[in-house]
């Protein structure tokens, strides 16, 4: 069932969408409000998601004493202009002005004079831009989780917090982005010393060097504003160790991630590390991050003279069976911690000039990639990953397979997408 958090903006919603969600039974809250009419101060409720967590607002829809909605869901009368009345309020009396995604239900009801209804959906992301003010410049209001007061005037110190918003946020996503990176580096050279380990002297000191000018892959998610705590540590352990998925290639082979071996606390989240041949490093914190960092599936090193020679390949297949993998895993992770906001998505591939599409049993093709950098990075709300995980997966592999001249992009791995979806073990 989609749910109204999740449906991609250019989808349609639906009369039986509105219904199956309001039969959900979810009360009021700090990210969802029902009207019965279309509402006076529209423009508060609106500015306030923004400068909270986000939320949705449906006009024409009525809630019980328990805050609940009412169904099945009754609307308003419908009239020609109501998208437009709702767009005009935001550009209008709202400052910073917000562009909210907007559905319009229109749908029959014989037994409701008169019959024509509609309803209007309004998905308010949590905004970069806050604070977003009203009333002339002069108001700025919150959401506040309290059922019977709702909205709010923002104190002096919640005003001061959404200027600071945007700088605080970056700043936190790019400490915690740090924090994850030297992990990462601290676990390769544990990795590094204990594949050293049994070699003479000259062979260590040519290992280390190759394996530390080998590309580097990694896949990060974290939320935009990433300022509460959303789990404590022992509960994300727990789900982190319940939350596996598998991807299935196709090929009568199927690949469990993140690695199961080797789990551990740190000070803000959990650890799991694969260390074979190839490192894997997966991290998810109490904010919200989740990353997955491996360097060079599949290089097909050797001796050569003494020294270690990279193939020069980076097999695309791998890298895309480890992205499908985080991103299954990610869904769970934040389907359970009941986060709908936005997030951030950052792959990358450093030190990949020079190597070409490939593995050591098939071979090179295409042109080597001329850039030292691969970087795609993009932001989306995390109902995202429950309805279009495919979308977004084709969109980042597209972006790896143009890198190295090949045109064909992400639509090869459409099979071992479709596969792994209908996994149960997928689920949540």
């Amino acid at each position: 069932m989609r749910t109204l958090l999740s449906i991609p903006a250019d989808t349609s919603i639906t009369k039986v969408d509105l219904d199956q969600f309001c039969e959900l039974g979810i009360s009021e809250r700090s990210y969802v409000d029902y009207k019965k009419e279309f509402p006076r101060h529209l423009e508060r409720t609106i500015a306030s998601f923004a400068n909270t967590n986000g939320g949705i607002v449906l006009i024409g829809v009525d809630a019980d004493a328990e805050n609940k909605p009412v169904c099945p869901v009754a609307g308003i009368e419908f009239q020609i202009g109501l998208e437009e009345r709702v767009f005009q309020i935001c550009a209008s009396s709202i400052y910073p002005p917000l562009i909210p995604t907007v559905w319009l239900v229109r749908f029959e009801d014989p037994s409701l004079i008169p019959p024509d209804r509609a309803c209007i959906v309004i998905r308010v992301p949590e905004s970069e831009a806050a604070a977003h003010a009203v009333e002339g410049r002069r108001e700025i209001y919150v959401r506040t989780g309290n059922i019977n007061s709702p909205v709010e005037k923002a104190s002096v110190d919640e005003i001061r917090s959404l200027f600071n918003r945007r700088r605080e946020a970056a700043e936190l996503r790019e400490s915690l982005t740090a924090r994850s990176r030297e992990r990462f580096e601290f676990a390769l050279v544990r990795h590094i010393e204990k594949r050293k380990s049994g070699l003479e002297s000259r062979l260590q000191t040519a290992l280390e060097s190759f394996l530390l000018r080998a590309p580097k892959i990694g896949f990060r998610l974290c939320p935009m504003f990433p300022r509460r705590v959303l789990s404590s540590i022992p509960s994300l352990s727990g789900l982190a160790a319940r939350s596996f998925c598998t991807v299935h290639t196709g090929e009568s082979r199927s690949q469990m991630l993140p690695a199961r071996e080797n789990a551990r606390t740190v000070q803000d989240g959990v650890v799991m590390l694969h260390a074979e041949k190839f490192l894997k490093h997966t991290e998810v914190t109490q904010e919200g991050l989740i990353s997955f960092s491996f360097y060079s599936p599949n290089d097909g090193q050797q001796l050569n003279e003494g020294k270690f020679e990279s193939s020069g390949l980076l097999d695309l297949r791998e890298i895309a069976i480890w992205l499908l993998g985080t991103l299954l895993f990610a869904r769970k992770i934040y389907r359970a911690l009941g986060f709908w906001g936005q997030l951030e998505f950052v792959f990358e591939i450093d030190s990949a000039r020079g190597c070409r599409m490939g593995n050591w049993l098939t071979g090179g093709t295409g042109d080597p990639c001329p850039d030292r950098r691969i970087l795609h990075r993009v932001t989306f709300n995390a109902g995202e990953l429950q309805e279009n995980l495919a979308g977004l997966f084709e969109e980042t592999m597209n972006r790896c397979h143009f890198a190295f001249g090949d045109e064909t992009g992400g639509v090869v791995y459409r099979r071992m997408v479709e596969l792994s979806l209908a996994s149960g073990m997928n689920q949540s």
